[in-house]
Order: C-alpha cells, then sequence, then structure tokens
C-alpha cells in the first residue's frame, strides 16, 4: 500500500477518478474528491493549503483522509475539512474490507508530517469509525490530546420503498397538504421535474442561487456561501464529478423557477444539499414540493437513504425517519500546551461525547 500527502491541486487530478469511485462504493456522496477538488480551484482562499493523504496500491484508490491546512501563530497550522463553505461533511473514507487497514497506514503516515500542527478537527464521522481509533492510537499523549468529541442526531429518510410508500408513512396533514399544493401548482402551469444534465443543472443555477440566498438571510445569514464562485465550482465539479453525481429537483413554468433543490448522490445515497424558494409563490409550497420530488426521483434511480443536511429546520421534523438514523460524531485533536491556553477540556478515553442537534 502506499500513501502520498497531496498538496498541489493539479497532482489531486491524477486520483481523482479512484476517489470518485470509492465514494460509489462507500455511499459517501458528501465526500466525493470531484467536489473538494473545484472547490480547491475556485473557493479556497490563498493562505490555505490542501492536505490530502491518499492510501493506493496498483492504481486503485483504497482510502482518503481530506484535510486543509489553516495558517496559525509561529509557523503552526490547524488542520480541518475542506470545502465546509461549499459542503459541509468532507470526510475520510476507506475501501469497506479494509477500513482499519488503510485508517491505520494513513495515519502513521500522518503523525510523520505533524511536526507543524497544533489542531486537527474531524467533522460528520460515522459512529465507531476506523478513523477515529487510528487518530486515538496514533495521537496520543504526551503529545495530543483529544478535546471537544460531540455525538451528533443525525437527519435521514428512507426512500427505498419508493415514494408512495415513504408518503403514507407520513402523518395525515401532511399528505393532504401536500396533494392539496400539487394540484394547485399542476392548475397553475406548474411541473415538477429532475435533471442530471450538467448544461440543464448550470442553465437553472442562477434562477435557484437568489432563492437560497434569500432563504438563508431570512434565517440570520446561516447557511453555505452561495456566491458567484461557488457556482463556478460547482460548474467544475460537474466536470470532474462521476456522471450522474449531482441532481437538481425544480418547480417551474417555463423560464419561471419557484422552487429547486440541489443535491448530490453517490451508491445508495443522497445527500440534499442547496434548497430554496420564492416566498411569494408560498402557498403552493415550492420548496417542499422540490424537495419531495428531489426524494421521488431518488427512489427511481436506486438509492435508499436521503440525508437531509445540517440544520435543524422545522421542515425536517415531517420528512425524517428515526429508523433511518446514522449516528455521527465530530472530535479533534490538540497539542497539550495549546488546549491548556484555550481552556479546552480532554476528553477522558471512555467518554461517550456530548450529544448536540435534535
Amino acid at each position: 500500500m502506499d500513501i502520498e500527502l497531496v498538496t498541489d491541486v493539479a497532482r489531486l487530478q491524477h486520483h481523482l477518478h479512484g476517489w470518485e469511485a470509492l465514494a460509489d462504493l462507500v455511499s459517501a456522496p458528501r465526500s466525493a474528491g470531484g467536489i473538494v477538488a473545484a472547490w480547491a480551484q475556485h473557493m479556497m482562499s490563498p493562505e490555505l493549503e490542501l492536505r490530502i493523504w491518499v492510501a493506493t496500491e496498483d492504481d486503485q484508490v483504497l482510502g482518503v483522509l481530506p484535510f486543509v491546512a489553516e495558517p496559525m501563530a509561529r509557523d503552526r497550522v490547524r488542520l480541518v475539512a475542506p470545502a465546509t463553505d461549499m459542503m459541509f461533511g468532507a470526510v475520510p473514507i476507506a475501501q469497506p474490507d479494509r477500513a482499519n487497514e488503510v485508517a491505520r497506514a494513513v495515519l502513521e503516515d500522518f503523525a510523520g508530517h505533524a511536526q507543524s500542527v497544533n489542531l486537527a478537527t474531524l467533522y460528520w464521522l460515522p459512529g465507531g469509525s476506523p478513523w477515529t481509533a487510528a487518530f486515538r492510537d496514533h495521537l496520543s499523549g504526551p503529545d495530543w490530546v483529544a478535546t471537544g468529541m460531540a455525538r451528533y442526531s443525525s437527519f435521514y429518510t428512507s426512500v427505498a420503498a419508493g415514494i408512495d410508500v415513504w408518503l403514507a408513512q407520513r402523518n395525515g396533514e401532511f399528505r393532504r397538504t401536500v396533494g392539496r399544493r400539487a394540484r394547485r401548482s399542476a392548475e397553475q402551469g406548474f411541473r415538477l421535474y429532475t435533471t442530471i444534465e450538467p448544461a440543464e443543472i448550470m442553465e437553472r443555477l442562477p434562477r435557484l442561487q437568489p432563492l437560497y440566498v434569500r432563504r438563508k438571510e431570512e434565517r440570520g445569514g446561516e447557511g453555505y456561501r452561495f456566491e458567484d464562485d461557488m457556482v463556478e465550482a460547482i460548474g467544475a465539479a460537474l466536470e470532474l464529478s462521476a456522471p450522474g453525481r449531482f441532481r437538481l429537483s425544480v418547480i417551474e413554468r417555463d423560464d419561471l423557477l419557484i422552487g429547486g433543490s440541489l443535491a448530490v448522490r453517490a451508491g445508495s445515497r443522497m445527500s440534499a444539499w442547496l434548497t430554496g424558494y420564492d416566498p411569494e409563490w408560498s402557498k403552493l409550497g415550492p420548496g417542499i414540493a422540490a424537495l419531495l420530488e428531489a426524494l421521488d426521483a431518488a427512489a427511481r434511480a436506486g438509492c435508499e437513504i436521503v440525508d437531509l443536511g445540517v440544520g435543524d429546520q422545522p421542515y425536517k421534523d415531517d420528512f425524517q425517519d428515526e429508523d433511518a438514523a446514522f449516528p455521527l460524531e465530530s472530535v479533534t485533536w490538540c497539542r497539550p500546551r495549546l488546549a491548556r491556553l484555550l481552556q479546552l477540556e480532554p476528553e477522558p478515553e471512555d467518554a461517550a461525547g456530548t450529544e448536540i442537534g435534535a
């Protein structure tokens, strides 16, 4: 097994095909390489540097540990997940039947390159991830302490049985409201449509962008930085990613788009990403309609699970399935001196983590 530390965007291109294939194999849509590469090309700040460890064997990508280095004082750096301002959730992945072996090999190399690292933070890791165990084994005292471990309640929904079964499992008021709005939308000439074609996605993005930004402002500025450079990054990601990685579902009439939901898919899972709607058409529930179309399209394409992204927006109560939830966790490894300066409490070895989210 070969381990390479990639710090150059151009060199990252060499591994993209294998990284994309691995994301599909493990059904990790938010960890696909094309997204990270496109972000690095169009959105990464000049002071940042890629730190992406890639494990390969006979040109097959077996695992990826993606980081970006942020400068700190005294030539030290902090490592965090790349592309968090574009899509939250770029986490390490590995071939399932060799995950422990791959994670250990990567972390052994990581430890050898960590002289200038003061902090390293991982988000959105599956509970019990082999990466967490590998970090714990290789970053231990007296040189490192784990701080701030948190466990998340995730928002997932199951579409494996199809949208009709999914709707039948929702409460009656939700089903009646959805049906009434669908009839009104059809009467006014709107249609629901999903496309995976890059040209059709890019043609509609400028109309989705202001809808998302307005919704973001209404909730106090929380959300992704969906500006022009992000539109360019999405265009690059469409070119760099495996076919069908991105899916745009809309409710539209001619050139009028009143709701849209851009999602990303890998293997049997899909992740909701950017959703927006025109509040002037709120009586038709265009945001919910577009998301329902996205779920329907996901089911038709063979997806089993859809995650609804970060945030505890109230509408997710009608969408999430408790039995489809997956435990997630985040943790930071820190140099002991910095932990003392920042008054960070080390996590006890048997800590269960802090439950956050909803």
